[in-house]
């Protein structure tokens, strides 16, 4: 009567299990503060809440966390590196920061073990207990999830228009939008 993930399930303790039940459902309003940080970690929008999906956004937050955990020095990196590209100070960057170590605090409060009812339960707890609670917490998993997509996406475009925009031969007319 112990609630296991299905996917810890191996031989030879898969041979002897007698039966298998299905998962519970997470409490209605544990559920939509749990499906907020799911979908602000991963930038999905899922309309429909239900166990298929609370199955799904825990393993989506077991594999969120351990990449976020397994790459925390390189992220740090990451940022000052834009900046610099950028010509920016470090502390234009100051909010990435924050965003990420919140997504850190977050990470630390997941328990891959744990079954998704107990472990989506226990994520919105701990993160509960951060400043600003559960919606802070989204806002800032959102802002880090759109602050790596600008990494992989636009980066390094967007410095090449810097350079080209910076450097002292570039003569612009005037009145010009640029």
């Amino acid at each position: 009567m112990q609630p296991v993930r299905f996917d810890l399930v191996a031989a030879p303790l898969g041979d002897s299990l007698a039966y298998v039940m299905r998962g519970a459902a997470m409490p209605r309003g544990t559920a939509e503060q749990a499906k907020s940080l799911w979908q602000s970690a991963m930038g999905s929008r899922d309309a429909e809440w239900d166990l298929p999906t609370q199955e799904r956004a825990w393993g989506d937050m077991i594999g969120w966390a351990a990449r976020l955990s397994a790459n925390r020095e390189e992220r740090r990196v990451r940022i000052a590196e834009a900046a610099e590209r950028l010509g920016q100070v470090s502390e234009d960057w100051a909010w990435a920061e924050h965003a990420l170590g919140r997504g850190e605090a977050a990470a630390r409060s997941v328990d891959s073990s744990l079954a998704s009812r107990e472990g989506l339960a226990k994520l919105v707890s701990a993160v509960e207990k951060l400043p600003g609670g559960v919606a802070q917490t989204a806002a800032l998993l959102a802002r880090w999830e759109q602050c790596e997509r600008f990494f992989e996406q636009h980066l390094d475009e967007l410095v090449r228009l810097h350079r080209l925009l910076a450097d002292e031969r570039t003569h612009l007319p005037e009145g010009s939008m640029l």
